[in-house]
């Protein structure tokens, strides 16, 4: 049995749909109903009932409830407690998301090291889902992170049982993205359903963050390709042979993508595909003058991100 499974059969039980928790977990659904059905079998149990109406949990499941809240909690707490540093620190992590980094890291250490210069800063880029799990293990002090906004509610009530601090810094949406020569360069928008024959190139994070409202969308692309660095994408996009769905923030100061450039992007339109990114903190963690530095830092370069339209 591991915790993850326990935490798996809890968000199950909440949202009584294995889709929904696939969505909110981060994971896809054949992942996690292996996860349940293994630790079924493990158990010599069955937790649900599956009905057309979504996931039902079993007597047996209700009477196990209070037990898995309480070793996950105990499990988390023991992880707070053991990596919890008491000295004043030399070494500050942050976690962030790909498209966060890409967007705003280069300034944020610049200026860090500019105020506090002998620090080590030690930056860990993974995927969007990764952010917040990472903060309240205590492997970074400080998350930035990214979500669907349609699925912050739901966001903010994971951070809040795990007690992080949840702030939006920056709301942003997909673009559709291609080479100037391409067929669908002169329209005026793209449609996603126009684009689910294409050779579609997308940022792994925004497919684990549910970045479209329907569920799964990005299974409806017949000839998909993820890369977890965004300028892999911009390559591929100038051979002409791709087009890619990309962060408007990510594009929007790119030299490719101004008036003389190779690439071109355009509004994408029939899917809600806004999202925002976000700073987060253990609300417990008592916070040095350097990370108290560093949140106010991140606030004021976010700030400076003025609003803009390329597409």
């Amino acid at each position: 049995m591991r915790i993850e499974q326990l935490d798996y059969f809890l968000t199950i039980a909440r949202y009584g749909s294995i889709s929904q928790a696939a969505n909110n977990l981060y994971i896809g659904q054949p992942t996690l109903s292996a996860a349940i059905n293994s630790l079924e079998k493990e158990l010599d149990i069955k937790l649900f009932k599956r009905t057309k109406a979504g996931m039902e949990l079993t007597p047996i499941g209700q009477e196990l409830i209070p037990l898995a809240e309480t070793a996950v909690a105990d499990f988390y707490a023991i992880k707070k407690r053991a990596t919890k540093k008491i000295v004043v620190k030399s070494h500050i992590h942050l976690a962030c998301d790909a498209s966060a980094s890409y967007l705003t890291i280069e300034q944020i250490i610049s200026r860090c090291k500019a105020q506090f210069p002998t620090i080590n800063l030690h930056i860990h880029e993974m995927l969007p889902a990764e952010v917040l799990r990472f903060v309240v293990e205590g492997n970074a002090t400080i998350g930035i992170g990214s979500v669907a906004d349609y699925i912050l509610p739901k966001h903010q009530e994971y951070a809040d049982d795990l007690n992080l601090f949840i702030k939006p810094l920056l709301h942003d949406e997909i673009c559709f993205c291609c080479h100037t020569q391409h067929p669908m360069a002169s329209a005026a928008a793209v449609s996603f359903h126009d684009i689910l024959d294409e050779a579609a190139l997308i940022p792994e994070g925004l497919v684990y963050q549910g970045i479209f409202k329907t569920p799964h969308a990005y299974q409806e692309i017949n000839n998909l390709c993820t890369f977890s660095n965004p300028e892999t994408i911009k390559s591929l996009l100038i051979n002409g042979q791709f087009i890619a769905l990309l962060p408007q923030r990510l594009v929007q100061n790119d030299p490719h993508f101004q008036k003389d450039g190779l690439l071109k992007a355009l509004p994408l339109i029939n899917h809600d595909n806004h999202y925002l990114q976000y700073l987060t903190y253990c609300k417990e963690h008592p916070l040095s003058e350097i990370e108290q530095y560093l949140l106010d830092l991140i606030e004021s370069v976010y700030q400076e991100l003025s609003p803009k339209c390329i597409c």
